[in-house]
């Protein structure tokens, strides 16, 4: 993480904005990184996390359609946005705060769909600077549209956050708590980002109900030995199609720690997300289902690649074996 770039000019009075939970978690750590040295600071956001407490920084919750009157009376010296496709929250601050000539900084905490992210109806609202987590998020930022000279690389806060990162409850009270009494079995984590709301079968040739399908089926014949435990994206739509009769999938929704249940998991199955790369990071083995388009993230050498179902199916095979 490189928050001390020359270019930045994170001094004084800090407003930190953001949404989505990727962008939240690369938020929050650098103004944990940068309290400090800072002056003061004002944490806003228009929904609210689990994992706020871990960082140990108060949250302000505000509207999502209108500019807080507390980060007007802030009267900041820059503001440091993440970036979201689900909410425009950090479009309006950009915004506010460019017309007033505060610097304003947006984090991408991915390698795709960038541009989106600064588009408000058919207008692209820009901050003063782009942070990116390396060459390859410049290298797609630019080709996406988005101006060069407005990039640069800082890599990802969060992941600082998480080295050396262990859970506090044991592998037993964890999966008590998620309502898994079978210690003995082998759990396999499948957290899918929702495809199925960016046209998923069409853009991907697949979407996350697809896989999560195809992998009750396939485990069918391993319900002695695995469960499959589904964890829905906080942006997730339609979560009941995830609903299934098979008694060895559990359902998890957004109040489950992804780091306890990253930690706890013997094998993890995604396909592009960060939540894999916080997976790579506790050295978990991974699967990835890319399906047959470009890899957006191959460079990053993550878990194991399947293209196909059958490629899926044998690879779960060959673990079943190993365990």
């Amino acid at each position: 993480m490189n928050l001390n770039n020359s270019t930045l000019k994170l001094k004084g009075k800090g407003l930190f904005v953001f949404s989505d939970p990727g962008g939240a978690k690369a938020v929050l750590s650098a103004a944990k990184h940068l309290t400090q040295s800072l002056t003061e600071f004002l944490v806003i956001s228009n929904r609210e996390y689990n994992f706020f407490e871990d960082f140990g920084i108060q949250v302000k919750l505000v509207d999502s359609e209108t500019i807080d009157e507390r980060a007007i009376n802030f009267e900041p010296d820059f503001l440091f946005l993440g970036t979201s496709y689900t909410s425009k929250i950090e479009l309006f601050y950009t915004d506010f705060f460019n017309q007033k000539n505060v610097p304003t900084y947006a984090f991408i905490d991915h390698w795709m769909g960038m541009k989106n992210r600064f588009m408000l109806e058919s207008q692209m609202i820009l901050p003063t600077s782009i942070l990116v987590i390396d060459a390859v998020a410049t290298k797609n930022a630019h080709s996406e549209g988005l101006p060069l000279n407005k990039l640069i690389e800082i890599g990802n806060p969060y992941y600082d956050f998480l080295l050396g990162w262990k859970s506090s409850i044991s592998r037993n009270d964890f999966f008590l708590s998620i309502g898994i009494t079978d210690s003995m079995k082998k759990n396999i984590l499948f957290a899918p980002e929702p495809l199925s709301n960016i046209n998923g079968i069409e853009d991907f040739g697949f979407d996350e109900f697809q896989i999560a399908q195809l992998l009750s089926e396939s485990l069918d014949k391993y319900a002695d030995t695995f469960n499959l435990i589904i964890k829905t994206h906080p942006n997730q739509r339609n979560v009941e199609q995830f609903n299934s009769d098979n008694s060895n999938i559990y359902i998890v929704q957004n109040d489950v720690d992804n780091r306890d249940i990253i930690f706890h998991c013997d094998l993890i199955i995604g396909f592009y997300s960060n939540f894999l790369i916080e997976a790579n990071i506790f050295n978990k083995k991974i699967i990835r289902y890319v399906g047959t388009i470009q890899d957006p993230i191959s460079f990053l050498n993550i878990g194991e690649i399947c293209h196909d179902t059958i490629g899926l199916i044998n690879i779960l095979d060959r673990f079943a074996k190993q365990h």
